[in-house]
């Protein structure tokens, strides 16, 4: 969804972005690709700091062990951090949660391998796929919700 919304907007505000990027001397590309490899080192230090501080609990939910934590859904690495705190072994799945402004909680799951999230946000009304999916709650539901994992 992202690289559609990018795009979309290239296309509106930058009609000839993809032409200035792929014709000439590749200045735009190099600038562009550095840019982006120093954002990806950031995101990269980021959730290192993020998982050696454990700012994340193990939690028992729906018959599982969870990674949970707190993490707007606009955070850049989000999707990245799911993936290391995955790759950490330590549960089933991981579960990051955040508060909208419209008084709901989200919640977001996210696996590997062959454990099906979507099936866990079935049970609360939500979707997705089989490694990432979400749910949202009313909040005095999603706060009972969250009690329960850190009393």
């Amino acid at each position: 969804p992202f690289s559609a919304i990018m795009n979309i907007h290239l296309n509106k505000r930058c009609p000839l972005f993809w032409d200035q990027l792929t014709i000439g001397s590749g200045k735009l590309l190099d600038e562009l690709l550095n840019q982006g490899q120093a954002l990806v080192q950031q995101n990269e230090v980021l959730i290192k700091g993020f998982i050696k501080g454990e700012k994340y609990r193990i939690i028992d939910f729906q018959g599982q062990k969870v990674i949970c934590f707190n993490m707007p859904s606009q955070k850049p690495f989000t999707d990245e951090l799911h993936s290391a705190l995955n790759e950490l072994g330590l549960a089933d799945f991981t579960m990051s949660f955040f508060f909208e402004s419209k008084g709901q909680v989200i919640f977001n799951l996210r696996s590997q391998g062959d454990m099906n999230v979507c099936t866990v946000a079935r049970k609360f009304n939500g979707g997705g796929h089989v490694n990432a999916a979400s749910f949202k709650l009313p909040l005095a539901e999603g706060l009972q919700l969250l009690q329960g994992f850190y009393a």
